[in-house]
């Protein structure tokens, strides 16, 4: 989707090469490469019940997320998404309305450290 708000930002290539579409690089490589070990809260699982975070009238889909460090935290539960049967039953086609004031769905993790010396 376009939206004209960020067309000053010159977000588009950034977005491709988060993508992995090729767009060239001094070292050839597709990808923006980091040494962080993230993983999401979300498990591939949860994921598929978690099918917006950002619900307005020309876009849904997923624009957040929570990441944490895979060596130091460990995901204890989650909040699941909205249920895709509330907004047929609701007749929502967008958010912010009447019944949700945002067009953001709240995302909420727990967390819990992971002892290094029980690895």
């Amino acid at each position: 989707t376009e939206h004209s708000e960020f067309h000053g930002l010159k977000y588009h290539g950034f977005l491709k090469k988060a993508n992995g579409e090729s767009l060239g690089n001094k070292n050839g490589s597709k990808f923006f490469k980091h040494g962080f070990k993230l993983k999401s809260c979300y498990s591939e699982e949860l994921q598929e019940q978690l099918r917006y975070t950002n619900y307005t009238y020309d876009f849904k889909g997923i624009l957040d997320h929570i990441l944490h460090s895979k060596d130091s935290l460990r995901t204890v539960g989650v909040l699941s998404g909205i249920n895709i049967e509330w907004f047929k039953r609701n007749k929502v086609i967008g958010c912010p309305n009447v019944h949700y004031p945002s067009d953001h769905f709240p995302l909420i993790s727990e967390l819990e450290l992971i002892n290094p010396n029980t690895r």
